[in-house]
Order: C-alpha cells, then structure tokens, then sequence
C-alpha cells in the first residue's frame, strides 16, 4: 500500500478503481505547414461552429443537473470562442505564417492563456484555464478525437494532472466517486464543479501520474487530504465502515416527512435530464421526479429518436422511481438549443420563437411519437406529463385531444394503457392570466419561475449586462405566484414551484406561507433544501 498527501479542495471520503487521464500526444496537423491557408481557415471556422454547440449543451446540461453558476462556466467559454482577439489571434497565424489551424489554435491560445496568470483579481487568473480547455477542445475536434469515453460500470476515481470543467462533464457518472490530481488550483471552474456534484476531491497530490496505475484501487479521505494506493483487504474494510459511518452523520434520515403550517405535507421532487441521474441517493431523499427533461434525448444528434428508443428511456424512468411519480415535460426545444435533428430555422429570437408545444403542435408527427412512446412506459410506473410554454387553453385542448386519440389507438392494438394525468406549465404571463381555465383542464400545474420571470419582467436572464433585473421574488412575479396557488387551491389541484427559486431557501418560508408544498429543483440542492426543513418545520403533522 502507497499514501500520499494532497490539498483538500472537496470535503468527503471515497474509494474506487482509478481511472488515470493523460495529456493526448501532439498529431501531424501540429507540426506541419499549411498548404493551403484558405483551407485551414475553412477548417478552423467549422470546428469553432461544432465547439459552440458543445459548449451549449454542456450549459444547458450544467444549468439542468448543477445550476446557474456551474453553467456560467461554459457560458463564459462560448463568449471566448467568439471573441474577436482569440480569432485575430488564431487567423493571423493561419493567412501571415503559414500555420495549420491546428497549430494556429495551440499557438494563439496559449498566447491568450498566457495574459492571465500575472492579474490580481482570482476570477481573471481563472481565465487562463478557461481558454486552454477551449484550445484543447477545437485541436480534438479538428483531429477528430471527440469521441465520448466509455464510462466505467464500477466505483471509479479520475486521477489526471489537471483536469478541465469539460472533460469533468464528459466522465460525469453515478460511478464516479472522486477526483485527484497532481495539479489544479483551489479557485479553479473544476473546482466549483467538483463541489457541486460533491465529488471528493484532493489537488498538489504527491503523485505520479505517469505510472501504470489504471484500474488499481484507491482509498480517499479528501477531508484529510490522504490518499491510499492499492490498500490491503483489511484496511479497506475498515475504511469502508468509515465511509457507512460519514454518510450515515451526513444523512438527514430519508424516511423524515415534513410538514407545513395548514398540515400539509411538503414534498421535495428532483429535476433531471437523463437516466443517469437516478441513484440510490435520488431514489431515497426526493418523492419523484418533479421534471424531467425529454429534450436532452433530441439533443447532440442528426436523426430522431425512434419510438421504441423513447419508450425504453421512459420505461426506465418509471421503474427506477420504484412507483414514485416522475412528470415529464414534453418535448421543449427552439432555436437556440442544439438539435439538428429537428433542422430548425435560425431566429432572431429564439425565446420568444418556435418552441415548446408550438414546435410539438406544428410537428405533430415528432410529438405523436413522444406521446405514444410515454403512454406506453406509463403502465411501468407512476408516469404524468406537462406541457410547456402554453398561451392558450386551445393549447392545452388540443394536446389532450392528441393524448386521448393515441391512448385509444394503443389500446385497440391490445395494449395496456392506464390514464395518464396531463399538467400545465404556468411560465408565461399569459398562462398566469388564463390560469383558472387552464386548471380547469390540467389535472396539476406547475410554475417555471426562471421563465415566467424572464418574460415578466422583458429580462434576458442570460444577458450580464442586465443580470440585477432578474428577479425572481419581484413584486410582479410573486404577485402572479399567488394568483397561480390561489386559483390552484380553489380548483383542488397540485401545484409545484419548479426553477431557481425553489431551491432558494431564504424564499421557502414564504412560499410555503402562500400555499406552495412541492418544490422541484437540480439534486444538487436536494441535501441542503431537506437540511433546511429539518431545522425549520416539523417531522410530524401538526394537530388540527
């Protein structure tokens, strides 16, 4: 057994077969000539487009499973890439001296890397690493190394020099425990990613990782700052009674209900994108999944999913909440998300364009396959839907009539299909306005406060310029909040505040004082929101 000592930057103990990452060697196009400029600027241009829609998903990823400051971090890359000095830098170097757009990426940004590690201020310093993970991703792109790698199915340890935010996302996995490397910086976008996803993990590790030390099994206590390199039986069983024992301190018990100041109980559901998300740790501490995500599977790709590759995503989403109610959001994409295989039309607006159920309404093809492939899974599990970005009760009427049409074709081809309850998204002013005859149709509601205020209040939420206008608890905003619950309550139906702010505990007391009970937000802020309700509300329900 080898032990080594490293900085804690993520609290936290774990163990795992490592995984050992190590720098990709330098291809042909790094040390040729250009032959032809014009060509390799061509080439440069074409991988800077593919680049921008990899960042794109990773926000939107980031921003779905993380949070806000997580899919900055890609944000922020996607702004590099378009800056007209890392341009200048990389096509000067292509048209004046000759190089391949390989080389000219490697040369220009590192030159731009460069400028930062000498500035005062922490969050400039940052920079320098931002700009090498983009110079890393356009020189894979253009040597065609983008291919994804192949997750481990065990408990793994990444173990790197340093480590990028992207390629983090990229090994991102139930199975990964944590992380070690030689390298790195407390203050880095690693850093703030490793934390989020409460990933142990330890950098200046006093270890080389240039050995052969793949698959080997390693202990952490990150806490301490102590790793253990291929440990003897003994001393990982006791290791592991050490890490029962942390989780079991850090647990809040998972069978705790809570309950509000009327009696009722206060349920906390999970927003995610894809299968992976579902783990033990998700199954225990939530009561379902309030929103999954149906888009994530049209995105990335040049075909649509077929039927029977949605119903086998769907079916598993029903099973592996083991009964537990998961509401799916129909599919919800426009122009500005990453999905060729919807061959949308650029817009100068995408957010106030073609998309959500005006896209699935127009394409009614793509939609029937989703709804038949949904109500096929429902008799698995406890499966609803909810329909986003309406403005209409026809809205809502039509996709009802849709949903009832495909459910009695299903069932005339011998098929078992329960009912399945249908919700409406309240997260535009005009939904708010028509909520009480949209509840009159909707067997529950749930608010999309990030929208719902973007579109209040005429604020682009991603726009830094403008960002202290985007105010969740406005005057507007929670004036609309209460109209929704009011109108709710009376129509005796669910309602659920799903989007930053329900994760925000300093707004929970009063939400939960206007009525709200079920809060939908990332995992991440799960452990946290029921820590909260702990210290706050009682474990029992209150006597009448």
């Amino acid at each position: 057994m080898q032990s080594g000592k490293g900085l804690g930057i993520v609290e936290g103990m774990a163990s795992g077969k490592l995984v050992v990452l190590r720098p990709k060697p330098a291809t042909s196009d790094e040390t040729a000539k250009a032959v032809l400029p014009s060509r390799e600027l061509d080439l440069y241009l074409t991988a800077r487009k593919q680049a921008q829609q990899q960042l794109r998903l990773l926000q939107e990823q980031s921003a779905a499973t993380l949070g806000k400051e997580q899919a900055a971090i890609f944000e922020a890359q996607a702004m590099m890439l378009m800056d007209e000095d890392f341009e200048e830098a990389v096509s000067s170097l292509i048209l004046k001296k000759n190089h391949s757009a390989t080389q000219a990426v490697r040369a220009g940004g590192e030159k731009i890397a460069a400028l930062f590690p000498g500035m005062e201020e922490e969050q400039m310093r940052s920079k320098s690493a931002d700009v090498l993970d983009l110079v890393q991703r356009l020189c894979l792109i253009l040597s065609g190394q983008t291919e994804t790698p192949t997750l481990p199915s065990e408990a793994f340890i990444l173990m790197a020099k340093d480590l990028s935010p992207g390629e983090l996302m990229q090994w991102r996995s139930p199975q990964l425990k944590g992380i070690v490397l030689s390298q790195g910086s407390a203050h880095s976008h690693l850093a703030i990613l490793a934390a989020a996803m409460k990933l142990p993990c330890i950098i200046k590790a006093d270890i080389d990782t240039e050995q052969a030390f793949e698959y080997t099994m390693l202990a952490l206590d990150a806490t301490s700052g102590i790793f253990y390199l291929d440990p003897e039986l003994r001393f990982m069983s006791r290791f592991k009674q050490k890490l029962l024992q942390e989780d079991a301190n850090r647990q809040i018990p998972n069978d705790l209900r809570f309950y509000g100041p009327r009696g009722e109980e206060i349920e906390v559901l999970a927003n995610i994108g894809s299968l992976g998300e579902i783990d033990p740790f998700l199954q225990r501490n939530c009561s379902g999944i309030g929103l999954f995500r149906s888009e994530f599977l049209f995105m990335g790709r040049r075909e649509l999913p077929s039927e029977e590759e949605q119903f086998e995503l769907y079916r598993h989403l029903a099973t592996g909440m083991e009964g537990k109610k998961v509401v799916i959001r129909t599919l919800d994409v426009g122009a500005d998300k990453d999905a060729p295989c919807l061959d949308l039309a650029k817009e100068e607006n995408p957010a106030l364009g073609n998309r959500g159920i005006r896209l699935c309404l127009q394409r009614e093809d793509i939609f029937r396959t989703q709804l038949r492939a949904v109500c096929r899974a429902s008799v698995y599990g406890n499966l609803m839907l909810m329909v986003p970005m309406l403005i209409s009760v026809d809205e809502l009427l039509r996709v009802k009539g849709l949903l009832h049409e495909i459910q009695q074709e299903l069932r005339q081809e011998g098929l078992e299909v329960p009912d399945l309850p249908l919700g409406a998204m309240i997260e535009t002013p005009a939904s708010v306005m028509l909520c009480a005859e949209l509840a009159a149709e909707a067997d529950f509601l749930s608010i999309g406060t990030n929208d719902l205020t973007q579109y209040t209040l005429a604020v682009d939420r991603q726009n830094v310029a403008i960002a202290p206008l985007y105010q969740q608890t406005h005057p507007a905003v929670l004036r609309m909040l209460r109209e929704v619950i009011r109108v709710a309550k009376a129509e005796q139906i669910p309602c659920s505040i799903c989007g930053e702010l329900a994760h925000d505990t300093t707004h929970t007391g009063m939400l939960i004082e206007m009525g709200f009970s079920a809060f939908s937000m990332a995992p991440v802020h799960i452990p946290a929101f029921r820590k909260f309700l702990n210290e706050h509300y009682p474990c029992s329900k209150p006597s009448p």
